[in-house]
């Protein structure tokens, strides 16, 4: 239940409610228009090590934003992937 790289998550933004799945990748693999967000965004950075449950805080160009992680679809270590 914790967001590791290459985890899928659901994330549900605190302003509107809105849910939407991000996978966390290394920069050369991010895509954020696929929903691919890199580990050094400041988003990415925040969700890395986060649970189920969790609220993270991030900068954004407009000011701090917050979201909470509302599900995780798929972890690489739960599902027994070790080699990504």
């Amino acid at each position: 239940d914790v967001v590791t790289m290459n985890s899928e998550a659901t994330i549900e933004d605190a302003g509107s409610g809105e849910t939407r799945t991000v996978r966390l990748v290394y920069p050369e693999h991010s895509d954020p228009g696929k929903g691919r967000v890199s580990v050094l965004s400041p988003f990415g950075s925040a969700v890395l090590g986060a649970s189920v449950g969790d609220r993270v805080s991030f900068a954004t160009p407009v000011g701090e934003r917050w979201a909470r992680i509302a599900g995780i679809r798929y972890q690489p270590e739960a599902a027994g992937h070790f080699d990504l």
